[in-house]
């Protein structure tokens, strides 16, 4: 099973937000100090102790797989093993396992794996007590379901439209289909999986992972696994004799359904849900913002920014979402974060995806999901161990993180309100300005604009003091081979880091202390956009075009 498993923690990369949940769907912050770890999964366990992944897309959290408890939240054991004649005619609850010998499921080879791959199939007297799921969660409404395809219609700008193949199912479905566009683990016919289709297929950007599981039929037969995903809806309408809502996905079209009726008889799969948890703040620590942005009104942090990004006129800081403080400078009256971007959270507090492995990475170029990375500080394949820099959080810390451009350009805002991400202008204003005071923004010239901008941190400046360390963070010392005598010199505050970047291609990192890259908010086509760039032998600034799922640095401006 264990390809199974890794292929559906895989498929669930782009978790919007992550934590841990007990065994009685209560949820609890389980962080392991000595991994350091930034984020851990969200789980919740049933009353058979089976643990599935949870989800928090919009307003509510939702299980990320099917159903698979055998008992009622009271212990009591949900009757099985029914014959056909038995399942068609009972009007008590009971659970069947799709048929492993049937047609179109080649590669599952007992009840048991059937079960972990695709979960149970329940009939509706199973659910209508609603008393199968976790403590605390319950067999989604059709208003449930209304509101998860409203969220990703009004959010995300997907369509429900039969025919529309950027409708909500590619949003929802698992990436796995036979001869998936895609390619690599993406094209398979090894389940779980979604039967070929060429224009219909998922991405599962918000690690939803619906799955084809089929359904057994009011009559007792299997049938359309590969093809077909059927949920319970729970009501208390009686909307046609012995008939219940459910929602549905094919492989024939991207469309989610949830208004149509199927016999109470049926077995189809049952996704739990729960209104998603708001985080408290924290009670050992009063100085932190709210989940809604304002500020404590403790006394002990009367002096901090709060989350609307007003400065404080005494310190000239600003403050993000997460309680980050940040410098600025204020060049040509604009006023810059003097410092890279680390926040780890939208402005309405949702959490920005992150611990993308090199598959995943690259991937974000076709789900367009907002994700950031830390630069590892260990073991490298191209830098080894950061000097000076021994865990994630001084990396973050010292360089800030590594945001690809669909976090930058995310409607839910990544810097402080009033603040920014700045535009293509916005970056040649500051670069025409520091000409303007006599940096010509020139390669060779060692007085020019980049150097201008730089952090005065160099391994070997001339400068000296704190100016001239190996410790990061800093710019790499130059050799004369490299291109003369370039070293910061922070004229103007700025403090530019070479933080690197992550490649959009391979999901491999590169040149940290040697490169400082920062988007622009432009797009510059369909595949790009404009980026600005400081190199550590170079006294030039130039505008470039970088791919959308590289990883690079932000810098927020506040606006006029």
């Amino acid at each position: 099973m264990t390809y199974l498993n890794s292929a559906l923690i895989f498929l669930s990369a782009f978790l919007l937000i992550q934590c841990d949940v007990t065994s009685t769907g209560d949820t609890t912050e389980d962080r392991d100090d000595e991994q350091e770890e930034e984020q851990v999964t969200r789980t919740v366990s049933d009353i058979d102790g089976n643990e599935y992944r949870t989800i928090i897309i919009g307003e509510m959290e939702w299980m990320a797989h099917n159903l698979r408890t055998t008992s009622y939240t009271n212990g009591n054991s949900i009757p099985t093993g029914l014959s056909n004649d038995d399942w068609a005619t009972t009007r008590d609850g009971a659970y069947a396992i799709y048929d492993h010998e049937a047609e179109n499921t080649a590669g599952i080879d007992s009840p048991e794996e059937m079960i972990e791959i695709f979960g149970l199939l329940y009939n509706r007297y199973a659910i209508e007590q609603d008393n199968i799921c976790p403590s605390g969660w319950s067999v989604p409404s059709r208003d449930d379901w209304q509101e998860l395809i409203d969220y990703l219609i009004d959010q995300h700008g997907y369509s429900n439209e039969r025919d529309d193949p950027k409708s909500v199912g590619q949003a929802l479905k698992v990436a796995r289909q036979i001869r998936h566009p895609y390619g690599g683990p993406y094209d398979t016919d090894e389940h779980p999986r979604w039967e070929l289709n060429s224009d219909h297929y998922g991405l599962d950007p918000f690690g939803f992972s619906g799955l084809p599981a089929g359904l057994r039929s009011q009559t007792g037969n299997y049938g359309s696994i590969g093809t077909h995903a059927f949920w319970w809806s729970l009501t208390d309408e009686e909307l046609s004799p012995m008939s219940s809502p459910f929602t549905t996905m094919t492989s024939t079209h991207n469309y989610m359904g949830y208004n149509a009726v199927i016999n109470d008889r049926s077995g189809l799969s049952v996704r739990c849900v729960r209104e998603a948890p708001r985080e408290e703040p924290d009670e050992d620590n009063g100085d932190h913002d709210d989940d809604n942005g304002d500020q404590d009104d403790g006394d002990d942090n009367g002096d901090h920014d709060d989350d609307n990004g007003d400065q404080d006129d005494e310190d000239e800081h600003i403050t993000d979402r997460d309680g980050n403080q940040y410098k600025t400078v204020i060049i040509d009256n604009q006023e810059w974060m003097a410092e890279n971007l680390r926040v780890t959270r939208y402005a309405n507090g949702d959490e920005i995806a992150t611990d993308l492995n090199t598959d995943q990475w690259p991937f974000t170029r076709v789900t367009e999901q907002g994700a950031f990375s830390i630069y590892p500080h260990t073991g490298g394949p191209r830098d080894g161990d950061i000097e000076g820099i021994d865990s994630d959080e001084a990396m973050a810390e010292a360089y800030g993180l590594l945001y690809n451009w669909y976090a930058v350009t995310d409607p839910r805002g990544l810097c402080p309100e009033g603040w920014h991400v700045p535009g293509e202008q916005e970056w040649l204003r500051l670069i025409e300005y520091v000409e303007s005071q006599g940096f010509p923004n020139e390669s060779r010239n060692t007085d020019g604009a980049g150097n201008a901008l730089k952090s005065c941190r160099q391994a070997g400046s001339p400068l000296g003091d704190n100016c001239d360390t190996g410790q990061h963070p800093r710019w790499n010392e130059i050799d004369p081979l490299m291109g003369g005598n370039h070293y910061g010199t922070d004229h103007f505050g700025f403090s530019a880091l070479p933080a690197g970047g992550r490649s959009g291609n391979t999901g491999g990192y590169f040149e940290i202390g040697a490169q400082a890259r920062f988007w622009s908010a432009d797009e510059n086509n369909e595949l790009m956009a404009h980026a600005f760039y400081l190199a550590q032998a170079s006294g030039h600034v130039p505008g470039i075009p970088m791919e959308k799922p590289n990883g690079m640095s932000v810098r927020c401006v506040r606006e006029e």
